[in-house]
C-alpha cells in the first residue's frame, strides 16, 4: 500500500514495487479466468450466493471438498484483506498528523508497537458503518466503489503531475500509462456516482468535502497554536536562580520538552522554584533536528542540561519510564517531579487535540508509583 510504502527503504522499496507487480499480474489473470468461466458456465449475479460459489457448484458440485477448499480459500483471503485496513490505516493516520492535518494522538505507539489509537478508530469507524448499512455488504458497495475509484483517480492524475514536473528518463511514457489511468479511473468514478447517487453514492459526495474541510481547519488550530507558543526574538534565556536550601520536597524537576516554546519556557521557569536541579528531556521524533532544538534551549533555558532521548520505535512514553528509573538509580533518596508544560485553549476540542503526552505518561507514573507529576496549563486563546 501507499502508506506503508512510506516506511519502506532499499532494498524493502524494490521489494515492494515487485510485489504490487506480482499481485496486479495475479488479479489480472484471475479476474479474467473468473469472467470467462462465468460466461461459460452461465452463471449470473444472485442474492442468494457468490459468483464464485456458483462457480465451483457448476465445477465441482456442492458436496465436493474442493468446493469447500474454493470457500475457505476465498473466506482466508478476505479476512487477509481486511487485516490490511488495520495495518495501512493507522499508518496513514499517523502520516496525516504528522503534518497536522490529524490529531497528534494518532502518532503514538503503543506497548506492540502499534499505532493503537488509529487501530481504535478504525474500529470505531467500521462498527459505525456497519450500523448504518445494516451489515449488508450490497448496501455497501456505492461508498466502497466511489471510495476506490476516487483514491485511484487522485492517485494516478498525481502521478501526471509529478511526470510532467520532473520529466526525468522516460518521463513521456509513464506520463501516458498514468494519464489513461487517470481516465479511465475517472470515467469509471464518473459512471457509478451517476447511477449508484441515490443508492448511497451521495453520501460520499457530502463526506469527501467534509472531511477536506475538517482536515484544514486542524491544520489552521495546530498552525495558530504554534504561532502562539513561539517565543519572542527579543525574549531573553531565564535567569538561573539561587539553589533552594533543602526542605524535604522536590530535589529534582524533569521538565517534557516536545519543542521549546512558551509552555516549556514557563515550565522550566516553575521547575526552577520547586526544585535544586531541573532537567529537560525530549524524545527523538522525526522530523526534529537534535543539534537545532539543543541551541533553542540553550537559548532559552540556558544551563540546565537538555537529554535528548533516542526512540527506536517511535514510542514518547517508554523511553522517559526507562530515563526516570535511571534517574531513580542515580539519585537515590531524592524526589523526582515531571513537570509537563500543558497548553491549554478554551474549547475543550482543542484543548484535547493539544494534549500530546499528558494522558498516557499520567498512567504510566500512576503503575509506577515512584514520581510526581505536575501539568502546568499554559492558557492559548484559541
Amino acid at each position: 500500500s501507499a502508506a506503508s510504502d512510506v516506511y519502506k527503504r532499499q532494498p524493502e522499496a524494490r521489494h515492494a514495487r515487485q510485489t504490487l507487480m506480482v499481485m496486479g499480474v495475479l488479479l489480472g489473470v484471475m479476474f479474467i479466468g473468473t469472467s470467462s468461466l462465468a460466461q461459460g458456465f452461465h452463471v449470473l449475479p444472485n442474492n442468494d450466493r457468490t459468483v464464485l460459489a456458483d462457480l465451483g457448484v457448476a465445477i465441482f458440485g456442492s458436496g465436493s471438498p474442493l468446493l469447500l477448499l474454493l470457500q475457505g480459500s476465498t473466506l482466508l483471503i478476505l479476512m487477509l484483506a481486511a487485516n490490511t485496513a488495520f495495518a495501512d490505516f493507522p499508518r496513514l493516520a499517523a502520516l496525516l498528523a504528522q503534518d497536522r492535518y490529524l490529531p497528534p494522538q494518532l502518532r503514538w505507539v503503543g506497548d506492540r508497537l502499534v499505532f493503537q489509537n488509529g487501530i481504535i478508530a478504525l474500529v470505531l469507524i467500521t462498527g459505525l458503518l456497519v450500523v448504518i448499512f445494516d451489515g449488508d455488504p450490497t448496501n455497501a458497495i456505492p461508498l466502497y466503489s466511489i471510495g476506490v475509484f476516487t483514491a485511484f483517480t487522485l492517485s494516478q492524475a498525481g502521478m501526471v503531475l509529478h511526470w510532467w514536473r520532473e520529466r526525468g528518463s522516460g518521463w513521456l511514457g509513464s506520463l501516458l500509462m498514468n494519464g489513461s489511468g487517470a481516465l479511465a479511473s475517472g470515467l469509471v468514478l464518473l459512471v457509478i456516482t451517476v447511477s449508484k447517487f441515490t443508492e448511497g453514492a451521495w453520501v460520499v459526495l457530502v463526506a469527501i468535502p467534509v472531511v477536506v474541510a475538517a482536515f484544514l481547519k486542524l491544520q489552521y488550530v495546530f498552525k495558530r497554536q504554534r504561532q502562539l507558543l513561539t517565543i519572542p526574538a527579543n525574549l531573553g534565556p531565564l535567569v538561573v536562580p539561587q539553589p533552594m536550601a533543602d526542605q524535604g520536597g522536590t530535589r529534582i524537576a524533569l521538565v517534557v520538552v516536545t519543542e521549546v516554546n512558551l509552555a516549556v519556557r514557563a515550565s522550566v521557569e516553575y521547575a526552577q522554584g520547586i526544585a535544586t536541579r531541573v532537567l529537560g528531556v525530549h524524545v527523538q521524533q522525526q522530523g526534529v533536528d537534535k543539534e537545532q532544538l539543543q541551541q533553542q534551549w540553550q537559548a532559552q533555558v540556558g544551563e540546565q542540561p537538555l537529554e535528548i532521548l533516542e526512540s527506536p520505535y517511535r514510542s514518547i512514553i517508554d523511553p522517559i519510564i526507562s530515563y526516570l528509573k535511571q534517574l531513580e538509580i542515580d539519585n537515590p533518596g531524592q524526589r523526582i517531579t515531571v513537570v509537563l508544560p500543558t497548553p491549554v485553549a478554551r474549547k475543550f476540542i482543542s484543548g484535547w487535540l493539544f494534549d500530546q503526552v499528558s494522558h498516557p505518561l499520567r498512567n504510566a507514573l500512576r503503575k509506577d508509583g515512584s514520581c510526581a507529576l505536575t501539568s502546568l496549563p499554559y492558557p492559548l486563546e484559541i
